[in-house]
């Protein structure tokens, strides 16, 4: 799937299973306040987010399978992230 914001590209990557092994299931944009969200799982089930410097449409990076992370651990509440598991 490939989204331009203002003619130039701002997300570049699969939908569905991709051959790297990981399942990006939901791409969003919120005009209201200018960002991109991308949702996807490794196969292991961990999440994965872009960079966050990535998520502002006014930001020239680009979105694409490579760029997705896990959650860094230090991110969020004391709990761990849960995985996600395939059915």
């Amino acid at each position: 799937m490939t989204v331009t914001v203002d003619g130039r590209k701002k997300v570049d990557c699969s939908i569905g299973q991709s051959v790297e092994g990981l399942f990006v299931y939901g791409v969003t944009i919120f005009p209201e306040d200018g960002t991109v969200e991308v949702s996807a799982v490794a196969d292991d089930g961990t999440e994965l987010l872009p960079p966050e410097q990535f998520e502002s449409l006014d930001e020239p990076g680009v979105i694409t399978d490579e760029a997705l992370q896990p959650i860094p651990e230090d991110e969020g509440s004391d709990e761990t992230t849960p995985r996600i598991e395939k059915a």
